[in-house]
């Protein structure tokens, strides 16, 4: 008894330290992203100024791309850190793991036996497959890598979960070898998807930090740390549970399970071909963001692109500018975390005066209310991206 309230105070206690990693990391990708906004959108001024200079243009586009893998990432802590508003619907949990393991099997090593197995056709949750592919992808690749191009065993499966299993892993008697993040209801019906190896397996020591961001034993060359972390995330944002059981020398099984749902699945609908907005206006623009580096970037991006464009970096300032004569400005672009006056609620004010007016919400969160604004933008942004959602909202026609 003794032992199992150790291990149940262990597991509260990893559980609030993720908590608070996940706040840490939030707070970071939204710092990180106004950094790269900046450095983004001024290598694209920069190439778009060196179009005689070949050379000195390949520079600006590795910066470009540097930018870029950097904006992956932060996508990745923000998963982790839940600072995701997640889109959900109901889809097929067997087809997106099927399709999934398809698509991965051709990438992973031939010395690797990938297998999947599904009971019962409809299986339906309510998820992203975005994100709940990237959580199979994630955990494939894991158990890949623990295998280090040794011969071994990949099973992939899913199905009904078991209610008693769910009891036990709510009540948290665990032995030394399993963890549990998350919580479910094991009252109502679960699916269970199980990613399992034959691998060497995960030390005792090591179990209860695998899903922390930037923990890795694979060296800066093989990995970020930051797999398990999105995978942690994943659940935690599709409200459910994940069971890690480990094994010295037998290997590792994820266990991940969601709640079934029983809305009707509706066929998805094919991508709309791609199109290029017109990204030319002439309207005149109030850009409202704290950060100097990205109003300047933001206005001056725009006025190449023929807008009338006015930066400011004090919300309160834009207001009061705002007020002296509403009638003069055709749309705004604020950032939303900002001192003195967020965003969200310079849109709410802005609206009693010109409900009609267009407020671009330019956010490092995707949760952040953007009800009160007419679009918004994930960052890092930059001019073209602006522009093309100005044209959006001001409907002007996009052309292939």
């Amino acid at each position: 008894m003794e032992a199992e309230q150790r291990r149940t105070q262990a597991r509260e206690a990893n559980a609030g330290k993720l908590e608070a990693l996940g706040q840490l990391a939030g707070g970071i990708a939204h710092d990180f992203n106004n950094i790269l906004g900046g450095i983004l959108g001024f290598a694209g001024l920069l190439k778009d100024d060196l179009a005689d200079r070949p050379e000195s243009r390949r520079f600006a586009e590795r910066i470009m791309r540097a930018c870029e893998r950097g904006r992956d990432m932060t996508a990745q802590i923000r998963t982790f850190a839940r600072a995701e508003n997640v889109a959900r619907k109901p889809i097929d949990l067997v087809g997106v793991v099927r399709q999934t393991v398809n698509f991965l099997a051709a990438s992973l090593p031939k010395t690797l036996r990938v297998s999947f197995d599904h009971q019962g056709e409809d299986l339906p949750v309510l998820g992203n497959e975005a994100l709940l592919s990237q959580l199979v992808i994630n955990l494939c690749l894991n158990a890949s890598e623990a295998l280090a191009g040794k011969p071994g065993n990949l099973r992939v499966g899913v199905g009904p979960a078991d209610p008693t299993e769910l009891r036990r892993l709510n009540v948290g008697a665990l032995s030394a070898r399993e963890i549990v993040v998350g919580k479910i209801d094991d009252a109502i019906p679960c699916v269970r998807l199980s990613v399992a190896d034959d691998a060497g397996g995960i030390s005792e020591s090591l179990l209860n930090r695998i899903f922390e961001p930037f923990f890795t034993t694979k060296g800066r060359q093989r990995g970020t740390g930051l797999g398990l972390a999105v995978v942690h995330g994943v659940i935690e944002s599709h409200a459910g549970l994940c069971h890690v059981h480990s094994e010295p020398g037998a290997g590792t099984t994820f266990s991940i399970y969601l709640p079934l749902d029983k809305s009707p699945l509706h066929p998805a609908k094919p991508p709309a071909r791609e199109t290029r907005a017109l990204l030319d206006g002439r309207e005149r623009v109030l850009i409202v963001d704290d950060e100097a580096d990205l109003a300047d970037m933001l206005s001056i991006g725009l006025r190449r692109l023929g807008y009338d464009a006015v930066a400011m970096t004090d919300p309160l300032a834009a207001l009061a500018l705002f007020e002296e004569d509403p009638d003069a400005w055709q749309a705004i672009v604020t950032d939303d975390m900002m001192p003195g006056l967020r965003g969200r609620d310079l849109a709410t004010r802005l609206h009693v005066l010109r409900p009609e007016l267009p407020v671009l919400l330019c956010t490092g969160h995707s949760d952040t209310g953007g009800e009160q604004a007419s679009s918004v933008l994930l960052k890092p942004v930059d001019a073209a991206g602006v522009a093309a959602a100005l044209r959006r909202m001001r409907d002007v026609p996009v052309t292939g």
